[in-house]
């Protein structure tokens, strides 16, 4: 059933990117609906856009950091992190992150 959600709400970013190209919140939205369905590449494209649209976004780069954590590539997961973290002090350490990011519920950005 998360999947079917994810994917209706894909959609429906897409639609809201339409009209809204430039949207940061649609990208990033549409970015965790890829990540949620295993699609890293097209997530990573859309949390590199919003970079470049929103360079003070704090999820971008934090979704990225997930990203590349799933990939197994640490030290990147780990620069992304760090990016996030000058931009959202209150993130927790990189090793919590870590630990959080491979229990249930990854992907959390409360401290957003």
């Amino acid at each position: 059933m998360a999947d079917l959600a994810s994917v209706r709400e894909a959609r429906r970013q897409l639609r809201v990117l339409r009209k809204w190209p430039r949207g940061v919140p649609a990208h990033l939205a549409l970015g965790r609906c890829y990540f949620e369905l295993g699609l890293g590449a097209e997530a990573e494209a859309l949390f590199r856009r919003v970079l470049d649209l929103a360079p003070a976004e704090a999820a971008a780069p934090y979704f990225l950091a997930l990203e590349y954590a799933y990939r197994g590539e640490w030290g990147v997961a780990e620069g992304y992190y760090a990016r996030a973290s000058a931009l959202a002090p209150d993130l927790p350490p990189f090793a919590v992150f870590m630990s959080e990011a491979e229990s249930p519920g990854a992907g959390d950005q409360s401290a957003l």
